[in-house]
This record gives structure tokens, C-alpha cells and sequence, in this order.
């Protein structure tokens, strides 16, 4: 299938939830893990890092869906995080890009 196309992606079920998933990512180039905002625990992501590690199975990415933006724990990242790199990148007042 590689040949033909540059990506094929293969939607599986839960990796620590079923045997399929496991047997699939041995197969692949690598995974990308999908977990769900305030759901997916710390240690469950971890379990799936090692697993994968273990196997040798490199993770492209993670894809975190659900993310309550409105959420105090997201306004205190972004607030503290945002304010600094906006204000780095824009310039006072113009909305455009400064030569900071």
C-alpha cells in the first residue's frame, strides 16, 4: 500500500483496550495516539508510551480532543504562556508582526 499512496491511516480501538490495535501498530510506520481532554489519564498515555517503546513503534504525534478552552486550568496555561509570546511576536497596538 506505501507504494501507492504517501499516507494510509487505520482507525483502531483503544490500544490497551483490544489485542487489534497492538497487532496493528506492529505493522505500521508509526501511531498517532488520540486521547480525550480531562479523560485519558496521565498514567494510561504512559502505559501506551511504554508499550509502543517496547515494541519499537515510533509515535508521530498526539492528537488531544475536547479541550475545554473556557476551563480554568487551560486560562492559566494559555494566560500565562500567551500573553508573552504574543506580546514578543505582535507589535503594541497594530496586530502585525514586529521585528522584536
Amino acid at each position: 500500500m506505501g507504494k501507492q499512496y504517501d499516507h494510509v491511516l487505520i482507525d483502531c480501538a483503544p490500544t490497551l483496550g483490544m489485542a487489534d490495535s497492538i497487532v496493528i501498530a506492529a505493522m505500521v510506520d508509526s501511531v498517532v495516539v488520540v486521547t480525550r481532554s480531562g479523560v485519558t489519564r496521565y498514567q494510561t498515555l504512559r502505559r501506551i508510551r511504554d508499550l509502543l517503546s517496547s515494541m519499537s513503534v515510533p509515535i508521530a504525534g498526539v492528537v488531544v480532543n475536547a479541550v475545554d478552552t473556557n476551563s480554568e486550568s487551560h486560562y492559566a496555561y494559555y494566560g500565562y504562556y500567551g500573553r508573552k509570546y504574543s506580546a514578543y511576536y505582535l507589535s503594541e497596538g497594530t496586530g502585525e508582526a514586529g521585528s522584536r
